[in-house]
C-alpha cells in the first residue's frame, strides 16, 4: 500500500513539474506580443510616436471573428497609416482568419489614403503581414526594412 501511495505521489509531482515548465509566454512558434511590439518600436522604423490601442477596440478595428488571447497594438497619433499589431490566438485557424482580416485592413487603408493621403501609400505597399503559429502581425512603417530587421533580430 505504501509503495502504491509513493508511486502515485511521485507521478503527480512529475506531472506538476512538467506542467510548470511548459507554461508562460506565447505558444511555441508564435510571436510574443509585447517583445515583438517593443522591438519594432525601438527599431527607428516609424516617423512618429505610436500609441497603444485599448484592448477592447482591437477586434472591431480589424474586423476579427475571434478575440485574441494576447495582443499588442499601436497606432498612429497623427495623420499617418503607421501601426503595429501583434495578435495571438488559441488556434492556428483563428490566426489564419486574422491574417486575412489584417490583409483586408491594409487594402482598406490603401483605398482610404489614395484620395486624401497619397504620401502614405508607399508605407502601405510595403506593409508586413505575417503569420507564425497561432499568431499574426501587421507592421506599417515609414522604414519597412528597419522593421523587418527588427523582426529578423527576434528570430535569433
Amino acid at each position: 500500500m505504501m509503495k502504491k501511495l509513493f508511486s502515485l505521489c511521485a507521478a503527480l509531482a512529475f506531472t506538476l513539474i512538467l506542467a510548470a515548465c511548459s507554461g508562460g509566454g506565447a505558444p511555441a512558434g508564435a510571436y510574443d506580443p509585447d517583445a515583438t511590439a517593443q522591438a519594432l518600436l525601438d527599431s527607428g522604423a516609424f516617423s512618429e510616436t505610436l500609441e497603444a490601442l485599448d484592448a477592447d477596440l482591437i477586434s472591431s478595428l480589424y474586423g476579427l471573428e475571434s478575440q485574441p488571447e494576447a495582443a499588442a497594438v499601436y497606432t498612429s497619433t497623427g495623420a499617418t497609416a503607421e501601426e503595429i499589431a501583434v495578435l495571438v490566438f488559441s488556434t492556428q485557424e483563428e490566426a489564419a482568419n486574422a491574417r486575412k482580416a489584417l490583409e483586408a485592413r491594409v487594402s482598406d487603408q490603401k483605398d482610404a489614403c489614395e484620395g486624401y493621403l497619397p504620401s502614405e501609400l508607399p508605407k502601405l505597399e510595403q506593409a508586413i503581414v505575417k503569420e507564425s503559429g497561432s499568431s499574426v502581425l501587421l507592421v506599417v512603417a515609414n522604414d519597412s526594412q528597419a522593421a523587418q530587421a527588427a523582426l529578423d533580430g527576434l528570430a535569433q
